[in-house]
């Protein structure tokens, strides 16, 4: 801190600047089109009440079954069905 600079208008400024880099931030991200975390959906929901069923949306990558391998790499053969829960 500078001499005779007082500590709130230090505090305050910090405060600005963080401020401003986080609004430079928010822009670029919503006019760059990237992937923002926390999205809720892999669609946007509709306005519309919807009026047929349709079919479920293609789940995300990150709900993919464990690779078909063992602890240290060695593929198991697999197939990708029995990759998923079983018991009640």
């Amino acid at each position: 801190m500078a001499p005779g600079k007082n500590p709130l208008e230090a505090a305050e400024q910090v405060v600005e600047t963080v401020k401003d880099t986080v609004k430079d931030a928010m822009k670029e991200a919503s006019a760059g089109g990237k992937h923002v975390p926390g999205v809720p959906g892999s669609e946007p929901p509709s306005v519309d009440q919807p009026v047929t069923p349709r079919e479920p949306l293609p789940p995300k990558p990150d709900q993919d079954a464990p690779a078909t391998s063992t602890a240290n790499g060695t593929p198991t053969g697999a197939q990708v069905t029995a990759r998923a829960q079983s018991g009640e």
